[in-house]
């Protein structure tokens, strides 16, 4: 199917969205790390309240980018759509 339909753009060549989505690769990957990490602690020591509350701080942090990244992705795409669409 790929054959069949061309791309626009060359294979090196990154779309506009996806770009600005993989901007946000970097951070995404340093919290996806400390949110492991700090999941190890609690997995070594389930009691500690200091290491669940970096625990959930992490993952506030990690999930709080992701929809960051769905949402500027989505608005950008809805507002392109929406440009294709008037012609």
């Amino acid at each position: 199917m790929a054959d069949i339909i061309p791309r626009v753009n060359a294979p090196g060549d990154l779309t506009l969205l996806e770009k600005i989505s993989n901007d946000f690769n970097g951070p995404v990957d340093d919290l996806k790390t400390r949110m492991e990490k700090a999941l190890d602690a609690v997995k070594n020591d389930p009691t500690d309240s200091s290491s669940m509350a970096t625990f959930q701080a992490a993952m506030a942090a990690y999930t709080s980018l992701r929809a960051g990244q769905s949402g500027t992705i989505k608005s950008l795409k809805d507002a392109v759509q929406g440009v294709i669409s008037k012609f």
